[in-house]
């Protein structure tokens, strides 16, 4: 195993000692060393198969399945399964569309305005109402193809080839400028910004911490391989972050001295934290639940299939967790235990994150397809045809629901209600 370091601070000795010697599906921590996590597995179920087998084993099931346009859908409660119909005439309807996008990246959406990165290597500024474009900043570079831009304090945030860069986010005037390193540009990494800090990820397994303001280096942390598949998180001071070394990071926000790491069983994706609790997807089809501070283990769901499940940054909504996997599955667990909530089989392919927004749970999928499904149940309530196969996530604000399609357009979606 190649273990971690760090550019600045040095790593201890210590971490590099008990690295060399860690176990899978356990914690170090700097003040309790090696210590075995409480472990708490969620049982695989029987309803997370493929469509395939599921259609197969209908006959020997004796459960009806219908093929309803939008899709067969499944609902389970128990040893349960019940067929949800769906309305293609949802009310939904477009509010405009741009031919700008690169078909994978999210934009971001902050005061009105929708950023989005686009293949032409510009980051577009569009009226959030009407689409059109305020202003556009030719970046130079390669942009983050499946990364979006971020706004805070003022200012939005992109990279392209090794350049990480602030943009004033009224009038798109160029602020500060960083070279990395490292690719930016070819990262799915999407920068944070959280106290006055910028945290993104670049190619050669590094993490930065930069000035918000100024763009000046507070620290680098240099992990065993890439980081760049994971998207850093903050929360209670402190940075998590994914690796390609199976590896999920907890390092303290302001210095980047390591707090904890916990070594799944695979490359190891972008977390999410909520109440305490960071979860994080792992190549190995498993979800984690970690504690926040200790790392410690709190549960883990296995999928049985391979599905991708563990690629699916986690939605964390009214203590249930989304995921969806890469054969357009969406997951419910209960985030306290792990428990499996529901799960709804889509008819189609999916590199799409759940939003979750009133109640609602949207994705997109490769048949053009956006689906909403009602959050407590998983019945698909309507599907929307994009036009477009959809790679990107769903932003949903203020009733309006923003999302790139692979035809590299932009679309705004007013949805019903």
């Amino acid at each position: 195993m190649t273990t971690p370091e760090y550019t600045k601070p040095s790593l201890p000795e210590e971490a590099f000692q008990l690295g060399r010697k860690y176990q899978l599906g356990e914690t170090f921590t700097r003040s309790k060393r090696l210590s075995k996590p409480a472990i708490k597995t969620a049982k695989s179920s029987p309803h997370r198969i493929s469509r395939r087998t599921l259609l197969a084993g209908i006959a020997v099931s004796g459960i009806a399945a219908i093929g309803i346009g939008g899709g067969i859908v499944w609902k389970q409660t128990g040893s349960q399964h019940f067929q949800s119909s769906v309305k293609r005439v949802s009310g939904a309807s477009r509010k405009w569309v741009r031919n700008i996008g690169n078909g994978f990246a999210a934009p971001a959406v902050a005061n009105g305005i929708v950023y989005i990165e686009s293949s032409d290597q510009k980051l577009y500024a569009l009226d959030a109402i009407s689409g059109q474009i305020k202003w556009a900043y030719h970046v130079g570079g390669f942009l983050a193809m499946q990364a979006s831009p971020v706004v805070a304090n003022g200012l939005v945030y992109t990279g392209a080839d090794r350049s990480f860069c602030a943009l004033d986010a009224a009038s798109g005037q160029l602020k500060w400028t960083f070279k990395a390193g490292g690719e930016i540009g070819t990262t799915s990494s999407t920068p944070t910004v959280a106290n006055g800090l910028v945290y993104t990820g670049a190619e050669g397994h590094h993490l930065y911490a930069l000035d918000a303001a100024s763009g000046q280096l507070k620290w680098t942390f240099k992990a065993g391989r890439e980081i760049v598949p994971s998207s850093p998180k903050v929360a209670n001071g402190l940075v998590y972050v994914g690796s390609e070394d199976h590896n999920l990071y907890a390092l303290d926000a302001v210095s980047g001295v390591m707090k904890w790491f916990y070594k799944a069983g695979d490359q190891v994706y972008t977390p999410m934290v909520a109440n305490g609790t960071v979860y994080v997807g792992s190549e190995n089809h498993n979800v984690y639940a970690l504690d926040a501070i200790t790392g410690s283990k709190k549960w883990v769901y296995h999928s049985t299939i391979d599905d991708g499940i563990g690629r699916s940054t986690p939605t964390v909504a009214n203590g249930v967790v989304y995921l969806c996997s890469n054969k357009g599955i969406v997951y419910a667990l209960d985030a306290p235990s792990g428990n499996l909530l529901w799960s709804t089989q889509t008819d189609s392919s999916t590199l799409s994150d759940p939003t979750v927004a009133d109640g609602i749970v949207y994705i997109g999928c490769y048949n053009h397809n956006l689906y909403a499904l009602d959050a407590i149940s998983g019945h698909v309530k309507w599907v929307y045809d994009i036009g477009s196969r959809i790679d990107s996530t769903p932003v949903v604000v203020d009733g309006v629901l923003y999302i790139c399609s692979a035809d590299k357009k932009l679309s705004a979606i007013q949805l019903p209600g």
